[in-house]
């Protein structure tokens, strides 16, 4: 009984050892398992990030690719363009250089300077024509000559392409004679109006003063030495503005039914009492004849009383002779 129990004391503590030995083996080989496991799933990561790099790297490739492409086709759209610039310099498209309108006094000359569009353009010849020679005319060379007043268009032709050109010459003396003219008829209607009474006329008395104002303003400007531009201004006034006004003014003093003060002897409008002598109440003159020899109304040197034997002025009655003698 005593052997067995110390065997059984022996036995025991053995089979833990071995219990505990083969815990520990196979805790060993869990933890080998994990490790390894973690190890495959490390390696596959790595796979998988050196494939995504690899296809990065391609795509990467590939829109370099594209992008060689894609300036492979500008280079070849822009060698296109230069070859239709190329082309385009070969036609001409049209010309620049030229005024659309030209101003000219009579005689005044002007030199036309056309360039080709586009400016690299070689072209042949350069031709000019005159729409009305007896307004301007232009040499070969481009060069305008005023003639006289009036209207007229110039072609200027290169190659095949045309520009017209309307070209408005005055004449100072045309335009001076008729601001005359206007300035003329003008101030006899301002006269007329402003001789005109009626009551009804004082709404339009504001109107008449201002057209009397101006017209009188000028009357005595000397217009030659006015220059173009201010005389051009001139003129629209007079013929756009005054003269209108004053036809304007002359259908409301119409509608008015104003009277107008006439002179009762002559009918002028520029005075009502027409003169008349003060010695012998003629309207036929207001200085009445004298005498010459002795200053009388009563008569004038060919009625002052005349000696009828010697004829002279001197005396009426010729002195008698003497018997002494």
């Amino acid at each position: 009984m005593k052997m067995k129990s110390d065997k059984s004391k022996i036995v025991v503590p053995v089979v833990i050892a071995l219990s505990i030995i083969f815990i520990a083996l196979i805790a060993g080989a869990v933890v080998m398992l994990l490790r390894m496991n973690s190890e495959n799933n490390s390696a596959g990561i790595r796979e998988n990030e050196d494939e995504a790099e690899i296809v990065q790297q391609d795509e990467k490739q590939s829109d370099s690719d594209k992008d060689k492409d894609s300036d492979s086709d500008k280079d070849a759209e822009e060698n296109d363009n230069d070859d239709e610039k190329t082309e385009a310099s070969t036609e001409l498209k049209s010309i620049s250089g030229l005024p659309k309108t030209l101003k000219l006094e009579k005689n005044d000359t002007y030199i036309f300077a056309p360039k080709p569009v586009p400016d690299d353009f070689k072209y042949d010849e350069v031709s000019y024509s005159s729409s009305d020679e007896s307004v301007v005319v232009v040499s070969e060379d481009g060069t305008l000559t005023a003639k006289s007043s009036g209207n007229a268009v110039i072609t200027v032709s290169m190659d095949n392409v045309k520009r017209k050109v309307k070209i408005t010459v005055s004449d100072k003396e045309e335009i001076v004679s008729e601001i005359q003219e206007l300035m003329s008829e003008a101030s006899a209607e301002v006269s007329k109006m402003s001789a005109v009474t009626n009551k009804d006329l004082s709404m339009l008395k504001e109107r008449i003063e201002i057209v009397s104002s101006f017209v009188e303003g000028y009357e005595d400007v000397d217009l030659s030495n006015l220059d173009n531009q201010e005389l051009y201004q001139l003129q629209i006034e007079l013929s756009q503005d005054i003269m209108p006004e004053i036809d304007a003014l002359k259908m409301e003093i119409d509608a008015l039914e104003v009277i107008v003060v006439k002179c009762s002897y002559c009918g002028s409008t520029s005075h009502t009492v027409h003169p008349k002598c003060n010695y012998c109440g003629s309207y036929s003159h207001t200085q009445h004849p004298t005498c010459s020899i002795c200053g009388s109304y009563d008569h004038t040197e060919a009625g002052h009383p005349r000696c009828n034997i010697c004829g002279s002025t001197d005396h009426a009655v010729h002195p008698a002779i003497s018997a002494d003698i």
